[in-house]
């Protein structure tokens, strides 16, 4: 837009000549100008003159104005970089001490809100549907006036004329009702016409009146729908939770596991985790077993400061060392073992939970094969009251893991694989109900001698005793007599560790060594990490040249009467004596 205006050419009118005059003025320098000559052309020159003069200015100016402001756009575009470069700086500060306290922001959350937490909102959020606008009534149209004969012109008035000249009163009385004849029937035509449009008008309005009361009901009508569709699965969840909490106060599996599952989704961790768990829980040991997916070394955030270089306009970015990413990943996955088996140890009001087993799962991809693999990187497994009496405010996280006899590689971040230390198979179907049997073992029973199936609940009997200090499961399996699994323990200690099969042979004769060959062949593929063979009998040079430097154990007829003893089980074994009674088809 134009900063000048000029104003009109004025003439003023002397005594003794005329002059002229006009105005000039420039909004953007503020200057205003009045130029007065006799002659009409030097004004006009001079407003030219004027008008390029201030053009020049101004033209001068803008350009000073444009570079200052260029400098001022160009300043405030580096402060900026540097306040944005400041910020993600501060971010990533913030990240990486988000994962130092990993530990430190474990929650310690009541029974009822993690039960909330599975129901979610009770209340429904949809405000009910708002009462819509009545239609405006419409306006009717105006009714048309009923003439009258009473008025004129439609009434008779007798004047002079009707008087003094015969027969003009009726003539003029006749005309009269004509012209209220004509005017009435033309009334009622309207009126006809009237009526007919109020009736529309109305018809037109009470539709309308309907169309917006089935609006309004259809609207009242989803909602309630949507409220009781709500309603019903909050009702739904409250069921569920009513009956989960009860089977979790009665140490049943399903209910454990869905408490510890909604414990565990309670908790927040850092943007890079991506969290998830399966849950295993043996309520004869009170054994809970976590396998827990934790974040993968380049999950991590590694950016340190973020740094604007003026002279190459462009972001510089250090990130923390190699060393530091290593130790940074060892730090958070110890962090995180130690904060689950706290938040489910401290969650568990019922104590259904005696000893939990944490196994630490990462995915990641290998950088040698580009493939995905997944490994278990530690494993722990602790008991409730050796746990609680640590200070976890206090604690090095990774000596921590390693007071409690974890299992880990030196360096996590280097993704080697550990084989967990329990990872229990609750639908094995071979597993039955074992029955008691050693109780009604005196000296007068030959243990050579008694019933094969009864002699496999004993062994898993006296093993459960045997092993029953630290929370081992011995189950016994359905009778096959197949020279397979007889009995399974699972043992949570950390040293010894997992899954331990045991076979039980109730000989008269020494048992071959092909029988040893078989049990080592059965622990690798139950991928366990012992086998116990037990007999009535002994075994030869042969068996245990085989056994030896293997994990298996041999114990013959007198190791198992001095464990039964040990347990408080007296007992015998008369292989001649079985011989008589039972003959060689058992063997």
């Amino acid at each position: 837009m134009s900063q000048i205006s000029v104003g009109p050419m004025e003439s003023i009118r002397g005594p003794r000549s005329t002059k002229y005059r006009q105005q000039v003025s420039h909004a953007g320098l503020h200057k205003h100008r009045i130029f007065t000559s006799p002659y009409q052309s030097d004004v006009a020159q001079k407003v030219r003159m004027q008008m390029a003069v201030w053009n020049e200015q101004w033209e001068a100016r803008t350009e000073k104005d444009a570079a200052r402001q260029a400098r001022q756009d160009a300043k405030e575009a580096v402060e900026f970089r540097k306040e944005e470069a400041a910020e993600r700086t501060a971010e990533a500060k913030a990240a990486l001490e988000e994962l130092d306290a990993v530990l430190a922001n474990r929650n310690a959350l009541p029974e009822g809100r993690i039960w909330d937490s599975v129901v979610g909102e009770r209340g429904f959020a949809e405000a009910p549907p708002q009462t819509l606008p009545a239609p405006a009534k419409p306006s009717k149209p105006i009714q048309p006036t009923q003439p009258s004969d009473k008025v004129p012109p439609y009434n008779f008035s007798a004047g002079l004329l009707d008087y003094l000249i015969p027969g003009r009163m009726a003539k003029s009385r006749a005309k009269a009702a004509d012209r209220f004849k004509t005017a009435h029937e033309a009334w009622t035509r309207e009126m006809a016409t009237w009526r007919a449009r109020v009736a529309a008008a109305d018809s037109s309005y009470e539709a309308i009146v309907a169309s917006v009361a089935s609006e309004q009901a259809r609207l009242a009508a989803e909602w309630s729908a949507r409220k009781a569709e709500f309603d019903e699965k909050v009702a739904g969840k409250l069921r569920f939770v009513a009956e989960q909490s009860a089977a979790y106060k009665r140490n049943e599996a399903n209910g454990v596991e869905t408490y510890i599952d909604a414990t565990l989704a309670c908790s927040n961790y850092p943007d890079s985790f991506s969290p998830s768990w399966t849950l295993s829980y043996q309520p004869e040991g009170k054994l809970l077993i976590v396998d827990y997916d934790m974040p993968a070394p380049d999950a991590l955030p590694r950016l340190k400061e973020v740094k604007y270089v003026v002279s190459r306009d462009e972001d510089t970015e250090s990130f923390i060392t190699e060393a530091q990413a290593s130790k940074m990943y060892d730090s958070v996955l110890y962090q995180t073992a130690l904060r689950v088996v706290f938040e489910i140890f401290i969650a568990d009001n019922a104590h259904a939970i005696g000893t939990i087993c944490l196994n630490g799962i990462v995915t990641s991809v290998s950088p040698a094969t580009g493939n995905e693999v997944t490994a278990c990187l530690l494993t722990f497994q602790v008991n409730r009251d050796v746990f609680m009496e640590i200070n976890l405010d206090a604690v090095d996280p990774k000596e921590c893991f390693r007071k409690l006899r974890g299992v880990a590689s030196s360096r996590l971040s280097g993704m080697a694989a550990v084989a967990p230390l329990q990872r229990l198979n609750r639908e094995d179907v071979r597993f039955i109900e074992g029955r008691s049997v050693i109780d009604g073992v005196d000296l007068g029973m030959n243990l050579a001698a008694m019933p094969w199936d009864d002699f496999e609940h004993l062994i898993r009997e006296l093993f459960e005793r045997e092993f029953s200090t630290n929370g081992s499961e011995v189950r016994v399996t359905r009778a096959s007599r197949d020279a397979g699994v007889d009995a399974v323990i699972f043992d949570p200690d950390p040293l010894r560790g997992g899954k331990i099969i045991i076979q039980a042979k109730r000989y008269t004769n020494t048992v071959d060594v092909s029988a040893v060959r078989d049990l080592f062949g059965t622990v690798h593929n139950e991928g366990a990490i012992k086998g116990i063979l037990v007999t009535t009998s002994t075994f030869g040079p042969d068996s245990y040249a085989f056994a030896q430097d293997k994990p298996l154990a041999l114990i013959d007829g007198s190791r198992l009467l001095f464990l039964l003893h040990k347990n408080g089980t007296p007992a015998r074994i008369d292989i001649r004596e079985a011989k008589q009674l039972v003959g060689r088809a058992d063997n």
